[in-house]
């Protein structure tokens, strides 16, 4: 299973690093996103692939080992 880190701003604005697996992302995440792809006319675009490719690009993050 692949995993993801990105940075986030603390609670004083110091990083915080966030690490988030493949499963938490399609529990979490796939739905909301899903449904956006839906509203913007891009239906024909929804995989989880293409999902988590929008995460990173949007958070930031990277697969780790």
């Amino acid at each position: 299973m692949r995993h993801f880190q990105f940075v986030e701003p603390g609670e004083n604005d110091e990083p915080v690093v966030v690490d988030i697996s493949e499963e938490e992302l399609r529990t979490s995440y796939f739905d909301w996103w899903q449904e956006q792809m839906r509203e913007a006319g891009k239906a024909d675009k929804i995989s989880f692939e293409c999902c988590v490719e929008d995460f990173c690009a949007v958070h930031w993050a990277h697969e780790v080992p």
